[in-house]
């Protein structure tokens, strides 16, 4: 009996998966549970808050709570061509 390689690849890659799908989920329920620890929340909004008091200094002002990745250039360049 030969095994072909189609096979071979496909058992191989769903035995990974039906392995390390449980791995993912404790690694990302753990991480879920740190980021919803009180001291972590408490963190989190004093440096938005820091944050927040920086960028009216710097007149950026059109940032809001829910940017993933912030650039400063790109609001300050956004707010130069709004004012224009």
């Amino acid at each position: 009996m030969r095994i072909d390689k189609w096979d071979l690849f496909m058992c191989s890659l769903i035995g990974g998966l039906v392995i390390c799908n449980p791995l993912i989920d404790v690694y990302y329920g753990v991480k879920w549970i740190i980021n919803h620890i009180p001291s972590k929340i408490k963190n989190k909004e004093e440096q938005d808050l820091e944050i927040h008091k920086l960028e009216q200094k710097l007149g950026l002002i059109r940032r809001d709570n829910k940017a993933l990745h912030y650039d400063p250039h790109y609001y300050k360049i956004n707010l130069i061509f709004i004012s224009n």
